[in-house]
């Protein structure tokens, strides 16, 4: 008995720091701004190279026509979820699901999820792995 209890008490531990809190763009954590190096992988495909970042915002873009919008939450450990649900002209609905953790001032994690139900075919699944590293400021000028 004392076993299940154990387990029973572990499982709720474990489903409370997956639980996230529905937050504003407003709340979105501040980030360090300037020069990012980045590197990461994407369907097999790998990326590396420099970024400017001078909110929080410029890591996420921005939501698309046929779609629903940002939706921003916080999970218990201090990362940021953002969901969006879109329907592309031919139909096919796209949902992603991008999670950023870090101190955002060094470092950060970006991740994307991306689930794509098509009208025809099978669903597609990519998933985005990215890793920052603070490089230094100002940002170079534009070209």
């Amino acid at each position: 008995m004392r076993s299940r209890v154990a387990v029973a008490a572990a499982i709720l531990a474990l489903s409370a720091c997956a639980r996230e809190t529905p937050i504003t763009a407003a709340q979105l954590p501040s980030i360090r701004a300037g020069q990012w190096s980045f590197e990461g992988s994407a369907g097999g495909g790998v990326a590396h190279g420099a970024v400017c970042l001078k909110t929080f915002a410029d890591t996420l873009g921005r939501s698309h026509p046929g779609c629903a919008g940002f939706a921003y939450s916080r999970e218990a450990g201090g990362a940021v979820v953002v969901r969006d649900r879109c329907v592309n002209p031919n139909g096919a609905v796209v949902q992603t699901r991008i999670r950023l953790a870090g101190d955002y001032a060094s470092r950060m994690s970006f991740e994307d999820d991306i689930h794509i139900a098509q009208p025809t075919g099978p669903p597609l699944h990519t998933l985005v792995r990215i890793s920052y590293r603070y490089a230094g400021c100002p940002c170079p000028p534009p070209a």
